[in-house]
């Protein structure tokens, strides 16, 4: 019974040998399988998203056309005022700049003419020149005599022609 009971638990140990390996077997190929199970997954996944990132990067880019092609006429027309309004800009200060100096002009000729007007008077002593209806005359300086008597005012005068 002893060869028979050593023969038994050398079968016990062979089938508790041969159980184990057929688990590491089992188990090896079980990680083998839930490897590649989970490798396909993956790829599956990173192509599925790969798909997905494609399709919103083409409608994104469908969508900023759309946005273009929606804003191209605001745009133009903006910038077609803002055009009109830079040149209308420009011609008023082109204008303002010419009336400037057309004024400039203008006072400095007024100041020659005054400076005239006043050597005039000093070169004859303050004659000048004055029509009313009854006709034009001659105004003389104060303190000078005339024969006739006209007065212009308070000032004697000279009548010349009728």
């Amino acid at each position: 019974m002893s060869k028979a009971g050593q023969g038994g638990s050398s079968l016990n140990e062979r089938l508790a040998l041969k159980l184990e390996e057929d688990r590491k077997q089992i188990e090896a190929m079980l990680l083998s399988e839930h490897r590649k199970l989970g490798q396909s997954l993956l790829d599956a996944s990173q192509a599925e998203f790969s798909t997905i990132q494609n399709v919103i990067h083409a409608q994104s880019q469908r969508t900023v056309q759309s946005m273009r092609v929606m804003l191209r006429w605001p745009l133009w027309t903006a910038t077609g005022c803002l055009a009109i309004v830079l040149t209308s800009l420009a011609l008023l200060w082109a204008v303002t700049w010419w009336l400037r100096e057309d004024l400039a002009g203008i006072r400095t000729a007024t100041i020659s003419e005054r400076q005239a007007l006043a050597d005039l008077e000093a070169q004859t002593n303050k004659l000048r020149v004055t029509t009313s209806k009854e006709g034009t005359f001659l105004v003389l300086p104060e303190g000078i005599d005339a024969s006739q008597i006209w007065t212009c005012g308070k000032q004697p005068c000279l009548r010349i022609g009728e």
